[in-house]
C-alpha cells in the first residue's frame, strides 16, 4: 500500500517499504522511511546516504505522527546529500539559526516556505516538496488549519 506521504507523486514500488521517485534534474531515487532505507542501503553497501525529507527537528516540533526512524526520507549521493542539508541549513540560518536545543519559532506556513525553497528554488525537485508538504499537511497529531 501507498503511504500517504506519497499522495499526488508517481511511484514505482520496488519492494513493501521502498518506491522509486523522480527527483526532476536529479534524476531517480528510492524514497522510505528512514530506517528501512537506511537498512536497505547498508545491506546493499550502496554507498548511498539517507536524508529525512522534512528535518528531525521539525517532526518533533511540529508532532507528527512519524518518529524519526519512520518518517519519509530519500536516499541520495553523500555529495548530493551533503550539499541538501548544507543548503537547508543555510535557509535555517536565514531565518534565525538552525536549531540544535533551541528551535526557531516557525509556523506551518513557514515551513512550507521553507521545503519549498530548498526542494523547489534550489534543487528543483518538486517530488520532495510535495512529500514535505504530505507529511506537514497529513502527518500531523492533530489537524492543522490552513
Amino acid at each position: 500500500m501507498t503511504p500517504i506521504w506519497l499522495n499526488t507523486i508517481p511511484a514505482h514500488m520496488i519492494d513493501s517499504s521502498t518506491w522509486e521517485i523522480s527527483l526532476g534534474n536529479l534524476g531517480p531515487a528510492e524514497v522510505g522511511g528512514y530506517c528501512n532505507l537506511c537498512d536497505r542501503h547498508a545491506k546493499l553497501k550502496s554507498g548511498i546516504e539517507c536524508h529525512h525529507i522534512v528535518g528531525r527537528e521539525h517532526l518533533k516540533w511540529m508532532g507528527t505522527v512519524y518518529s524519526v526512524a519512520s518518517a519519509p526520507a530519500v536516499a541520495l549521493p553523500v555529495d548530493l546529500h551533503r550539499t541538501v542539508s548544507a543548503r537547508m541549513a543555510a535557509e535555517l540560518r536565514y531565518l534565525g539559526g538552525r536549531p540544535s536545543s533551541d528551535l526557531i519559532d516557525l509556523d506551518y506556513r513557514q515551513l512550507l516556505e521553507l521545503y519549498y525553497q530548498v526542494y523547489c528554488f534550489h534543487f528543483e525537485s518538486p517530488a520532495l516538496y510535495a512529500i514535505a508538504r504530505n507529511v506537514l499537511q497529513f502527518g500531523f497529531r492533530t489537524p492543522v488549519s490552513h
